[in-house]
């Protein structure tokens, strides 16, 4: 079925992502949040079970299929998260400033210790080192190591509950980035055709390429996503980005282990180097909290999801807040309103840089396939174009234009459903999925019917045309500016 003719809607070129939980896993809340603007929808795999997970799947699949949306499905792996384990009755524990707790890796433990889910904790943790609980509410600082019994004094105190997360800043974590479950997790993924697999706790591109290898095994062609939110993947951030398909600056866990205070400017230094590396970039974490339980946004809410788009962010992820919040379909609307607005001063500010350079281009395109996105921009933005219309088959001409930031809009056609699908991801980039076209001229009818019956063109507008003169992907080479209604154009 040819997906060309779809239904048009507003165009937006910030992506969003949502995450499905209890709140909003039922057929009728995913259909009227795709119909709000969502564009990759996250399943977190720390929670929830396969045959939930599954439904929900099958209904998204069904979904887009119907709305003819290429939604992108992103599979969230749990990673080497360490938890408390599962305090019984004794839950939750009022722990005090001062006094001194023990935290066990044993099997079982009796009533004066706490259990930890992880096995190797006594081992990671030495002495003087900080333990923070629940993204740092609580924290310890560990006294001594007896076995596999790590004794603790109380920095910061309050309830403790069961499973809570536990974050060792300093400490090298010696867990696998792939344990048993994100094994199993990840050939359900594959099973499930899955658009993006996202990699939790990646330290070192050997993390990235261990997962690149089980992918491979299971035979999945998702593409993967690297969480940034230790530091050690700071310090190999460049390596990171040579390999993987995405980022996202995961904020929470992030912020926990390098302090709050450096966020901000993290933000912003992964973002410029995602952008740099032509590497969509998802900024996620705590980005509208407040509309878990408030049908509007904090003032700061709306500045930060703002400045992240000014920061260059190819999407806002939302989590809480769509995932058991009361209001998942509100919060989408108003993260769109405000990926709006934030778009304006980012353009304008565009123009204000070329003006100021007076046309130049930015810097020299390094291959023929660069060479040819910077030209088809020029062209977009010196001739006042309606559109940008790429032909691509593994959507890499979508992801280089799409790091250009132009202010025109680009439509990406392609007959291939998982390209379609992936493309959602990409910032400014307006996914179609089509019937094959076999030569130039083919494409030029595509484009022009697809828009015109879209009302994205008119008569007498030009449309630039990115494609390949060959039949390999990677090869695109030409550049053809088509005005509507006037026959032979360049």
């Amino acid at each position: 079925m040819s997906h060309a003719h779809a239904r048009p809607r507003e165009f937006h070129r910030t992506k969003i992502v949502a995450t499905l939980g209890p709140a909003s896993a039922d057929e009728s809340l995913i259909e009227r949040l795709l119909l709000a603007g969502v564009d990759v929808f996250r399943l977190n795999f720390s929670h929830g079970d396969h045959a939930s997970h599954g439904a929900v799947v099958a209904r998204i699949a069904k979904l887009r299929d119907n709305l003819r949306r290429p939604a992108a499905i992103l599979a969230d792996l749990r990673g080497p998260r360490i938890r408390i384990g599962n305090l019984g009755e004794r839950s939750p524990i009022h722990i005090r400033r001062g006094e001194t707790v023990v935290l066990s890796c044993e099997e079982t433990v009796d009533e004066s210790r706490i259990p930890v889910s992880y096995p190797a904790f006594s081992r990671d943790v030495s002495p003087e080192d900080r333990v923070l609980i629940a993204d740092g509410a609580l924290e310890l600082k560990a006294k001594s190591i007896r076995g596999k019994d790590v004794e603790c004094e109380v920095v910061y105190g309050g309830m403790l509950t069961s499973y809570k997360g536990i974050n060792l800043p300093g400490s090298r974590v010696s867990a696998p980035a792939l344990g048993e479950k994100d094994l199993a997790d990840l050939a359900f993924a594959a099973k499930m055709g899955v658009d993006y697999i996202a990699l939790s706790f990646v330290r070192s591109v050997d993390d990235v390429r261990m997962a690149r290898r089980a992918m491979s095994h299971l035979g999945s062609r998702a593409h993967l996503c690297a969480k940034i939110e230790r530091p050690e993947a700071l310090a190999n951030l460049d390596a990171i980005l040579a390999e993987v398909d995405a980022v996202m600056v995961a904020r929470g866990d992030l912020g926990v282990e390098v302090g709050v205070e450096n966020i901000p400017v993290l933000q912003k230094r992964i973002i410029a180097k995602a952008m740099e590396a032509r590497v969509p970039v998802i900024t996620a974490t705590q980005m509208m909290e407040s509309m878990i339980e408030n049908p509007r946004p904090t003032r700061a809410e709306a500045s930060d999801v703002a400045n992240a788009i000014l920061d260059g962010t190819d999407a806002v992820m939302l989590s809480g807040e769509t995932a058991a919040g009361r209001f998942p379909v509100e919060c989408v609307e108003v993260m769109q309103k405000i990926a709006v607005r934030a778009e304006e001063e980012l353009f304008r500010r565009a123009i204000e840089r070329r003006r100021r350079r007076g046309n130049r281009a930015e810097h020299v395109p390094a291959a023929v396939e660069e060479a040819t996105v910077g030209a088809a921009a020029h062209c977009a933005e010196d001739l006042d174009a309606a559109a940008v219309a790429i032909f691509t088959d593994s959507g890499r001409t979508a992801r280089l234009l799409s790091s250009r930031r132009l202010r025109i809009p680009i439509y990406a056609f392609t007959h291939f459903p998982e390209t379609w699908r992936r493309m959602a991801l990409y910032h400014g980039i307006e996914p179609v999925l089509t019937d094959g076209a076999k030569s130039v001229e083919e494409m030029v009818e595509t484009a022009e019917g697809v828009l015109r019956a879209r009302g994205a063109l008119h008569m007498g507008e030009r449309i630039v045309l990115v494609s390949g003169a060959t039949n390999v992907s990677g090869a695109t080479n030409s550049v053809r500016i088509h005005t509507v209604g006037v026959i032979g154009d360049a």
